[in-house]
């Protein structure tokens, strides 16, 4: 159950990840700066889901108790 919920939530942040680097390409235009705001924006994005994960192992480990 777990895998599937950390599965949909993936996809999803993907799927928002991926649209909003396409906008950004779009707006700026296919120059460098939109390619790197783009990488950092996806870094950035990685990062917030690793932390949601970490919460949320933190959350199930407090209900198992």
């Amino acid at each position: 159950m777990k895998f599937i919920l950390n599965l949909t939530t993936a996809i999803a942040f993907g799927f928002i990840g991926f649209l909003v680097f396409g906008g950004i390409i779009a707006f700026v235009g296919y120059e460098g700066a939109g390619i790197l705001i783009a990488i950092i924006f996806i870094i950035l994005l990685t990062i917030v889901i690793n932390l949601l994960m970490k919460i949320n192992n933190n959350i199930e480990k407090l209900n198992q108790k």
